[in-house]
């Protein structure tokens, strides 16, 4: 019996299941995380813009009045603080899954300053010039961090 006849068609089946699984690892490991980090990067961006008007004017709340703006005003804030929010959490999830080529540091250091700049949407009357130079500053960091424009 010819041996070639069974081997060459085997070892070409298997050489090519071989390569298969490979590129789906390297897809899942190393692609798919990447493309992840980007799209994320490229939301965050977005929310940053979208939302400027609402960090950069911080609420004034003043004691035993409570905040003081309209029911749409309100609603606006509170989207942006929990959008801003998210996106940090999705950014700690992405970290989680070790994209290449990026610093674990900076995704730690963008979604830092992404909770700091939900934390600043409120600032006292004493404070709130102190609270718009903070939240640009963390602006700053998450656009150096991430590496936006």
């Amino acid at each position: 019996m010819n041996w070639n006849i069974v081997v060459t068609p085997l070892l070409t089946t298997l050489s090519g299941v071989l390569v298969f699984v490979a590129g789906q690892i390297f897809l899942e490991c190393c692609i798919k995380p990447s493309q992840e980090y980007h799209k994320i990067k490229s939301e965050i961006s977005y929310l940053l813009v979208l939302y400027a008007n609402v960090y950069m004017n911080p609420e004034i709340y003043e004691e035993n009045k409570g905040v003081l703006y309209t029911t749409k005003e309100k609603e606006r804030r509170e989207k942006a603080e929990k959008k801003l929010r998210e996106a940090a959490a999705k950014l700690i999830g992405v970290k989680q899954q070790k994209p290449l080529l990026v610093k674990k540091d900076d995704i730690a250091a963008a979604s830092a300053n992404l909770i700091g700049l939900s934390n600043g949407l409120y600032s006292s009357v004493t404070n709130q010039e102190t609270q718009r130079k903070q939240n640009e500053l963390c602006r700053e960091k998450i656009k150096k961090s991430l590496h936006l424009k």
